[in-house]
């Protein structure tokens, strides 16, 4: 007859640690959601960096998105979270590190678009064809796309990078980040990826290493 193995228990300071964590973790998550539904916007900025090193589950970005897609938000929340994402859009999407939790997040608390299907770009990492993940922003630009496209960051990706283009339907376009701020000439759309119809390769871009990418921005700013 084996030996049954000993369950290891941590040390009670570590548990009370644990808790703790988990309790600023859950306050983070109602804090987000009650502020963002009274236009509390103080107490919803507040609750941003507990939700972005949530590591347990209930709390963090997808858990907060998710209870306030539930409730109905003000014009001011609206505003004020599009300025985050205009701010700081890419970062939030890797600290969510889910795309459908984002778009949930976004249809519920950005100034909704009304308007009709329209043809978009993106410039994006090549291994998004195989993934099927594009992303959430999107421009009527092809020249944004393109400018993208050569000199983003998706650039150092293994594969390189590609402009695409789609199909969003008016369903699929959740925000125009214009109507609050262009100052790049952007014409930004944030859309739900999951609806775009016919997203085909207009251009591709072989991979640069991080020096190599620096080298053609510095190049691109002198032309």
């Amino acid at each position: 007859m084996g030996l049954k193995p000993r369950k290891y228990v941590l040390p009670p300071e570590f548990q009370e640690a644990a808790r703790a964590e988990r309790e600023r973790e859950l306050k983070a998550v109602e804090d987000f959601v009650q502020g963002a539904v009274s236009a509390d916007l103080e107490r919803m900025g507040a609750s941003l960096d507990d939700l972005e090193f949530s590591y347990h589950e209930g709390g963090g970005w997808a858990a907060a998105f998710s209870q306030v897609s539930a409730e109905a938000i003000p014009q001011v929340t609206k505003e004020f979270f599009l300025r985050l994402v205009l701010r700081d859009g890419d970062s939030l999407r890797q600290a969510v590190g889910d795309d459908r939790a984002l778009v949930i997040g976004f249809r519920a608390l950005l100034p909704p678009h009304e308007g009709p299907e329209m043809k978009l770009y993106r410039g994006t990492a090549a291994t998004s064809l195989t993934t099927k993940e594009y992303g959430a922003s999107w421009t009527t630009s092809i020249d944004a796309g393109r400018a993208y496209a050569k000199t983003g960051m998706c650039r150092t990706s293994s594969k390189g990078s590609v402009l695409l283009s789609a199909i969003a339907p008016a369903g699929a376009i959740l925000c125009a980040p214009a109507i609050l701020d262009d100052s790049y000439d952007e014409q930004e759309y944030i859309v739900d990826p999951e609806r775009l119809r016919e997203v085909q390769v207009e251009e591709e871009f072989p991979g640069l290493s991080h020096e190599e990418l620096q080298a053609l921005r510095a190049e691109t700013r002198k032309a």
